[in-house]
C-alpha cells in the first residue's frame, strides 16, 4: 500500500485504507443502517501517521473511535480502539467483516489496483460474525 492518502476526511476511502464494517446486531448489514458502521483508517496525506474515520454516523461516532500506529516506509499499522457502549456494540455477536484497498495513484481518480473484501457477496452483502467476550479480568 501506500503511504500516502491525500483524500480529504471526508473522501479517506477513494485511496489507500483498511475498512471495518460492523452489524451491531448481527441482522444483517444495511449501507448506512441505525446499527451498522463503516470505519475506514488511512495513512494521512505527505506519509504523516493515520486518520480514521466512520461513515455511516460521523456525529455520533467519532470519539468513540481511536486509532493508534504509523506510516512507514513500508506500509502502515496501527490499532482501533472501538468504545463499544457508544458504537452500539453491546452484543457478544456482531457481524464482521474487514476490507483493504490499494489504489494505482491514491487520488481515487483512477481504477483501484486490489480491493480485498468478503462482504461484498450475491444475493446480498454478508458479513462474518465476530464474537466479542469479556475479558476474564473484567469477569
Amino acid at each position: 500500500p501506500d503511504r500516502n492518502n491525500p483524500n480529504p476526511m471526508d473522501k479517506l476511502y477513494k485511496g489507500d485504507s483498511t475498512d471495518l464494517y460492523l452489524d451491531g446486531l448481527n441482522n444483517g448489514m444495511k449501507w448506512s443502517g441505525d446499527d451498522d458502521l463503516q470505519i475506514v483508517m488511512a495513512p494521512g496525506t505527505n506519509g504523516n501517521g493515520l486518520r480514521v474515520r466512520e461513515f455511516f454516523h460521523t456525529a455520533s461516532t467519532t470519539s468513540a473511535i481511536l486509532l493508534r500506529g504509523s506510516s512507514t516506509r513500508t506500509g502502515y499499522k496501527g490499532v482501533v480502539i472501538l468504545r463499544r457502549a457508544p458504537l452500539g456494540l453491546t452484543g457478544t455477536r456482531i457481524g464482521f467483516s474487514p476490507a483493504a484497498h490499494d489504489t494505482n495513484d491514491g487520488s481515487g481518480l483512477v481504477p483501484r489496483d486490489a480491493r480485498y473484501a468478503w462482504h461484498f457477496a450475491e444475493p446480498g452483502i454478508t458479513l462474518g460474525t465476530l464474537i466479542l467476550e469479556e475479558p476474564a479480568c473484567h469477569r
